[in-house]
């Protein structure tokens, strides 16, 4: 009997399950490119006497570091879009000038923090902070309580001047006081049945000297009670 063949039909099909059992899987897909990345450059620039020596605190984003009264400092490969850049760490006499004059006693025209928000396009973005500084003295703020009975602890607010102020009666000797005109709002405060009482502010105006102690008065005539 003659060796029996395989019909050509089945040649093929088996050469197929050969061929399929033996070929790589398909690659995966490759991964999206990475988004664009441009630079991000602040500047500080400082006028006046008296610049803050120690510099101030640049954040941009959420990287901080200590830059110099004038500095460039460039943060490259940033995203597109906008982000948060703040200047903050002045001393008193320093301060940016970010908009109209205010009369209230937080003044809107100057500010010891500022913080932008930043777009970047493509060809990146540069942004500037202008910082005033001014001359300095010494405030020996005498405070007097005619009530009876009289307060024997005061709060302190100058324009100007980011401190919120602790005084007690009499002198009371606040040093680094940017020089000129400024407003001061004292009120007296006191513990009557557990709760801290606050008389309305008396408001007083004068005028710092530079490099000289300046000694003024405010006279608080409500009594604690």
């Amino acid at each position: 009997m003659g060796a029996r063949t395989r019909p050509a039909w089945g040649t093929a099909l088996f050469a197929l399950v050969l061929v399929g059992c033996g070929a790589e899987p398909s690659a995966t897909a490759p991964p999206p490119p990475e988004p664009p990345r441009f630079s991000l450059t602040v500047e500080t620039r400082t006028t006046g006497p008296n610049p803050d020596s120690d510099g101030y605190t640049l954040g941009i984003d959420s990287i901080y570091q200590t830059v110099a009264p004038n500095a460039t400092v460039t943060q490259a490969a940033v995203g597109p879009g906008g982000h948060m850049v703040r200047l903050f760490g002045l001393t008193p006499n320093c301060r940016i000038p970010i908009g109209p004059p205010s009369e209230s006693p937080i003044p809107l025209d100057e500010s010891w923090d500022a913080e932008k928000i930043v777009l970047v396009p493509e060809r990146g973005a540069r942004e500037l902070f202008e910082v005033k500084c001014y001359e300095v003295g010494t405030l020996n703020l005498v405070v007097l309580s005619t009530g009876d009975p009289p307060f024997t602890q005061f709060e302190v607010l100058m324009s100007h001047d980011p401190r919120r102020l602790r005084a007690g009666p009499g002198g009371n000797h606040v040093s680094d006081v940017s020089a000129g005109p400024h407003t001061v709002w004292v009120r007296g405060q006191c513990l009557v049945r557990f709760d801290v009482v606050s008389t309305s502010p008396v408001v007083h105006t004068l005028t710092i000297n530079a490099n000289a102690l300046t000694t003024d008065t405010v006279v608080i005539r409500q009594p604690c009670r």
